[in-house]
């Protein structure tokens, strides 16, 4: 398949892909996966760790409306999905998927649920955006592994489900 049409055919399942066309078995799935990732990141919220990143942000990025949830205070979208991004990761105890031996989820929740916020979007939209995640992102490490025969930590591969679903809720074309 050419680049041209592979780029077509992502961007039309990110686009096309919406909460009440999914089967039971895929919607169970993503809800299963919010809530361990929700429970990750509210663990992992005051950790060491987040709070720099809290404090970083708080103290470098523009203020904004989208709350920093380590600490309630409010920054722009970038710095919220930074700051967010790092509770998600603090503690390590985030999904796992060990064909790729890697986190793929921690490395794009902070940023969605950022977007979330600034999109005002519905749960079922938010866990659709999840599930574009999940699949752009895992389908990207298999690539990049493929490509370079061995495999790539998370962040290589979560860049690009945490653009696909960021998209997602933002409706960027």
């Amino acid at each position: 398949m050419n680049d041209r049409r592979a780029l077509g055919k992502l961007l039309e399942f990110i686009q096309d892909t919406h909460w009440d066309t999914l089967n039971d078995k895929v919607q169970n799935q993503a809800k299963k996966c919010f809530l361990d990732l929700a429970a990750v990141l509210c663990c992992g919220a005051k950790n060491n760790s987040a709070m720099g990143a809290a404090g970083y942000v708080e103290a470098n990025y523009p203020k904004g409306d989208v709350t920093i949830l380590s600490t309630g205070k409010k920054t722009n979208l970038i710095g919220a999905a930074m700051a967010n991004g790092m509770s998600a990761n603090a503690l390590d105890l985030d999904d796992g998927y060990s064909l790729l031996r890697g986190h793929p989820g921690s490395g794009f929740f902070g940023a969605l649920l950022s977007a979330a916020e600034v999109s005002n979007c519905t749960y079922g939209e938010l866990l659709a955006a999840i599930v574009v995640a999940y699949e752009t992102g895992i389908r990207q490490g298999y690539s990049i592994r493929d490509y370079f025969t061995w495999d790539h930590s998370s962040g290589s591969y979560s860049a690009f489900a945490t653009a696909a679903g960021v998209g997602k809720l933002l409706g960027l074309n």
